[in-house]
């Protein structure tokens, strides 16, 4: 038993987990997370409700996504943080049409110089994150410029909290740090609380060892790492822990390091989105190695920092497939799920509506539109 009347059981703590819960919980830890073949139970299903980006013209994008988000007026804003040339935030209809952009370049009011996350949030009020400036702006929901504040920290994801700020997930890059991995910002920029403290220094890559997906719930937030072994734990907003569970999945075999894939090393996991759907069940995003990796690696070249050797992708599907898994909060048991073998990266955009992100042949991006549903709902 852990202060606060916190019980971890077979992998999962609760704050009073009831006995049949409790029995199911060992049930599951003695199956390796009650895991199951792709196909029993209930199915996963998609559904294309259009497309983001185009062979090249207005609204193509020379890049992907880091993150989409739907308006109240059904329209999608889309952000494109490309280092290089970055381009400003970007208004598609509901079925992916380029409408126009939002906003100048520059450092003044309405002007943003990398923008890196989109989110709505309460009210329908649109907040943007410059990433280069580290500068939060709101908009009202017709997209007007209100105000710009600083945010205290740079932001590695960021997601909506309830009072209509953000949670933020916040790196580091100091060995020596420790502290809450994820930020709860207020709308005017001052930090309200931390969750996910780290109580130790980190190994070799801080970002990457503290990198949260965020799933908010109307009292609190659900935080699962991204990268080495999949954790998750629930928070409630005055900051206390209440569940925790690891993932186990042969999808997501856990690593100690992120490294590039070669003929004799498969590519790491990684979890790339993650939401509570309407019954409380978590929903995951990820990506994972395609069982004939090596067949989509390119010849070695010298990488850029260390002179080391890397293996570029040369078909990014042939190299890692993604996939979808959906698990009971109470027990971390697994629900459904599905791989697809015909796409690389899914990335969260709102609500049951995820994007499947690809490359035309001539090297533009495009963003398919989907809803995720299961059968059995």
């Amino acid at each position: 038993m852990r202060a606060g009347g916190e019980a971890t059981i077979g992998g999962l703590m609760t704050s009073a987990t009831p006995p049949r819960v409790a029995l199911v919980i060992l049930l599951c830890a003695s199956l390796s997370g009650c895991g199951m073949a792709e196909g029993a139970g209930p199915t996963i299903q998609l559904q294309s409700i259009g497309a983001i980006g185009s062979d090249g013209g207005e609204g193509a994008l020379s890049s992907g996504p880091s993150s989409i988000a739907r308006d109240s007026a059904g329209r999608w804003l889309v952000a494109t943080p490309s280092q290089a040339s970055p381009e400003l935030p970007g208004i598609y209809s509901p079925s992916g049409r380029f409408l126009r952009r939002i906003g100048t370049h520059g450092d003044g009011p309405g002007e943003y110089r990398r923008v890196s996350h989109i989110v709505r949030t309460r009210g329908d009020t649109i907040l943007f994150v410059d990433e280069a400036a580290r500068r939060l702006s709101v908009l009202s929901p017709g997209l007007a410029y209100v105000t710009s504040v600083p945010l205290p920290t740079w932001p590695h994801d960021v997601s909506a909290a309830p009072d209509g700020g953000l949670f933020i997930s916040a790196p580091s890059f100091d060995r020596s740090a420790a502290g809450p991995a994820v930020l709860h910002v207020t709308r005017q920029g001052v930090v309200e609380a931390g969750y996910g403290a780290t109580d130790r220094p980190c190994a070799q890559r801080c970002s990457s060892e503290r990198a949260r997906l965020m799933a908010p719930t109307a009292d609190g937030v659900w935080l699962v790492a991204r990268f080495f072994t999949p954790v998750v734990e629930r928070w409630t907003l005055d900051g206390r822990r209440n569940a925790v569970f690891e993932i186990h999945s042969e999808w997501f075999p856990p690593y100690d390091s992120i490294r590039g894939p070669t003929p004799e090393r498969p590519p790491a996991a990684m979890l790339t989105g993650a939401w509570i759907d309407r019954h409380g069940r978590l929903w995951t995003l990820g990506q994972t190695a395609d069982p004939e990796w090596k067949n989509g690696l390119g010849p070695a070249e010298h990488a850029r920092e260390g002179g080391g050797l890397r293996y570029p992708m040369t078909v990014p599907t042939d190299v890692v497939n993604a996939f979808i898994e959906v698990r009971d909060t109470v027990t971390g048991s697994l629900v459904a799920r599905r791989r697809l073998d015909d796409a690389y990266y899914l990335m969260h955009i709102d609500g049951n509506v995820i994007g499947r992100v690809r490359e035309t042949d001539d090297g533009w991006v495009v963003v398919d539109l989907l809803e995720v549903s299961m059968t059995g709902n």
